[in-house]
């Protein structure tokens, strides 16, 4: 662990007195909106780029009964400037932020004016334990796919098998492990993202509902409850499906999916041990007559929501061990498609111990390939709201980068992505 030290760091913004470094690693923003006060270093043009970890403490002490709009506790930038023009101009800036009187702690992408809610109503003079890491939407290995998206991202991986060739009986096995969610149902979960599917159309989930396509999927629906996230069974061309509620987080899911054509229908039958000898659950759905399908799908998400909204869910998973009858499938050969193929991914991780082991909740927002990042920024308060002044107290401290020796590509901390790292040879 290397903490950045904030004395060297530099301060500005015609408020700055607001902000006081009351040590090398601890600074204590209490601004006064509208401000401008900002902390900050420049680490040279380009530094952040496509993979980063930091970490750091985010302790809310206060603020007044008419709330806050955006103070950054953290942020990586290419401009010097106010929390608020970065917000309302779309400069390139990526952030955490507070605000509002229930201090709601948020992940943003200013450029894309995207935010995802992380936690809700943070207690006041409670340390949160956060880390930030800038990644692929989806890291493919052989065998596994982890996967880091809200809802409305647009990204599949398919093999074409060739037209009519995933024939009216087959039976296909899939595993998948949900790693973190979103904090709380008021937020909403992830709406779906399929660890398996076949279909005759190549889209995302929610066009496969608004036209009928002749689809069949198994998703993750929900996500946001530790204990009660869903796996659904769809068939997408008669809009009927079975659901099975109350999954952990954290526990692996050994699907059966199985095929037959008398009567013709859809089963997925799902166990608790990769021998498939403790069954959870099956479900089943009814199939058109004679139904085949063209493309196998290895990941498909749901394309549904808003970048801007808040409450659209976040889900961090892996599948793995696809086999559809001819031994374990090798992702890498599948081809990627969808209009966020190839994208990155901001994830916010809050932890509930000092030593990142319990896991609280996370959320995450979309990033350009092409962007990287110049400043790295411990504090930047809002100079929004005329002239009401509204204030805001926060501590931010022992903020790692994690350049000490990291591998290219991170993570630090093994919990937060299960495939080797490195293993970047599609980009979905």
């Amino acid at each position: 662990m290397t903490l950045e030290n904030f004395t060297t760091y530099t301060a500005g913004g015609a408020q700055i007195a607001e902000v006081t470094v009351a040590s090398g690693t601890l600074i204590q923003g209490r601004a006064q909106e509208p401000s401008e006060a900002w902390v900050y270093a420049d680490k040279t043009a380009g530094h952040f780029g496509r993979t980063f970890e930091h970490d750091f403490i985010l302790t809310p002490r206060g603020y007044d009964s008419t709330g806050c709009y955006r103070n950054w506790a953290w942020g990586v930038s290419n401009n010097v400037d106010s929390a608020q023009d970065h917000y309302s101009g779309t400069l390139q800036g990526l952030d955490v932020f507070v605000e509002a009187t229930g201090y709601n702690i948020f992940l943003g992408n200013d450029e894309t004016s995207e935010q995802s809610k992380l936690f809700n109503a943070a207690v006041l003079d409670t340390p949160y334990y956060l880390t930030v890491q800038r990644g692929l939407i989806a890291t493919i290995a052989a065998t596994t796919i982890r996967t880091k998206c809200r809802g409305m991202v647009e990204s599949y991986l398919y093999l074409d098998r060739g037209a009519g060739q995933i024939g009216t009986t087959f039976t296909h096995t899939v595993e998948a492990t949900l790693h973190w969610g979103n904090h709380n149902p008021s937020m909403g979960g992830i709406y779906q993202i399929c660890c398996w599917a076949v279909a005759n159309t190549l889209a995302d989930a929610t066009a496969w509902d608004a036209a009928n396509s002749e689809a069949l999927s198994l998703a993750l629906y929900g996500a946001n409850s530790k204990t009660a996230y869903t796996w659904r069974l769809r068939n997408e061309e008669s809009g009927t499906h079975d659901v099975y509620t109350g999954a952990d987080w954290d526990a692996t899911y050994y699907h059966t999916l199985i095929r037959v054509n008398s009567p013709s229908t859809i089963a997925a039958e799902i166990y608790s041990d990769a021998a498939r000898t403790v069954l959870v659950d099956t479900l089943s759905v009814a199939v058109a007559d004679g139904r085949t399908y063209q493309y196998q799908f290895g990941l498909q998400t749901m394309g549904y929501g808003s970048y801007t909204s808040d409450s659209n869910g976040f889900a961090d998973w892996t599948n793995a061990n696809l086999d559809c009858g001819a031994g374990v499938e090798d992702y890498t050969t599948f081809t990627a498609a969808g209009a966020d193929a190839g994208e990155d991914y901001l994830v916010a991780y809050y932890w509930t111990d000092a030593d990142r082991t319990v896991k609280g909740y996370a959320t995450g927002v979309k990033v350009s390939s092409a962007r990287s990042h110049r400043y790295v920024y411990a504090f930047n308060a809002c100079d929004y709201g005329g002239t009401t002044a509204r204030g805001l107290d926060l501590d931010v401290e022992d903020l790692d980068l994690n350049e000490g020796g990291a591998p290219p590509g991170g993570p630090t901390y093994s919990v937060l992505n299960s495939a080797k790292v490195g293993q970047f040879a599609v980009l979905v």
